[in-house]
């Protein structure tokens, strides 16, 4: 068990099957409650559940990524966050990976797995 996230891509004439993958986490908590924080009302997660992705919310993960890098702060409640600064600059590449497939007219969405 564990938490798995997953940005796809897919055209908007194809279904959920045919989307490909552009990023995937393992795990990373931080980033999953500030996506979330943004992209459901509540606040919380809603399991296996796609939200689309807007260049504005790239824009505002990219930021949250950079913001990481730059304070080096990866604990959490007490305990080490797996991730690194490889891990919050591929996180970056990630968002930037999505704003681009909105640009060429795909439809970018986010979902988790716990």
């Amino acid at each position: 068990m564990g938490l798995d996230m997953f940005l796809t891509k897919r055209r908007p004439n194809e279904g959920r099957d045919e989307a490909i993958e552009i990023g995937y986490w393992r795990k990373n908590y931080r980033l999953a409650e500030r996506i979330s924080s943004i992209l459901y009302e509540n606040g919380e997660n809603d399991n296996c559940n796609y939200k689309e992705i807007t260049i504005d919310i790239c824009l505002e993960m990219i930021d949250f990524a950079a913001e990481q890098l730059e304070t080096k702060d990866y604990f959490e409640s007490g305990r080490p966050n797996w991730y690194s600064d490889e891990c919050w600059a591929l996180t970056i590449e990630k968002f930037f990976k999505a704003m681009y497939a909105i640009d060429e007219g795909y439809i970018v969405e986010y979902h988790n797995w716990y």
